[in-house]
């Protein structure tokens, strides 16, 4: 791990060690590591995660908070598109599917979240919305290939 860390400035107690994967296939892999310090002291850590090709636009989590709340509601999305030229239309839709609010988004994320998107609780007119509950549906169009993803959960609204 030597050639692989590198320390944080000013101090012995924490830093990076970074390691190329290139070539993994899609699926679940796991990452572990095991450490020494100069006393002998082990560490061992283990880190999960999930391959999946960019050929095709996939979506994770949509992550709203604070969930329930009264606002502003901040969105998150995980994606595989980081890089592409991506648009983003995030809708709220009422208990009877009706859309209140409206937002869209064209850019280039350059992180695996998009984040964060707020939304204050108000509908498209700017009108305090009623308590209860919402659906947040996010859709995503990778703009160089036209593929389409989207991502719902449901949002409290308290008053």
């Amino acid at each position: 791990m030597n050639s692989r860390f590198e320390a944080d400035p000013n101090t012995y107690q924490s830093g990076q060690a970074t390691w190329p994967f290139n070539d993994l296939l899609d699926g679940s892999h796991v990452f572990a590591i095991r450490a020494w310090d100069s006393y002998n002291n082990v560490s061992v850590a283990e880190v999960n995660f999930y391959v999946v090709s960019r050929d095709q636009l996939v979506l994770g989590d949509l992550r709203i908070y604070p969930n329930p709340g009264r606002g502003p509601f901040h969105l998150d999305l995980e994606h595989n598109a980081s890089g592409d030229s991506l648009k983003v239309t995030c809708q709220v839709l009422s208990a009877s599917g009706a859309a209140v609010y409206e937002s869209s988004w064209e850019g280039v994320p350059q992180a695996s979240v998009l984040q964060p998107m707020v939304w204050d609780g108000r509908g498209g007119k700017g009108q305090m919305l009623p308590a209860g509950w919402y659906v947040v549906r996010m859709d995503v169009t990778r703009l160089s290939d036209g593929q389409k993803a989207a991502a719902a959960d449901r949002l409290i609204l308290l008053n």
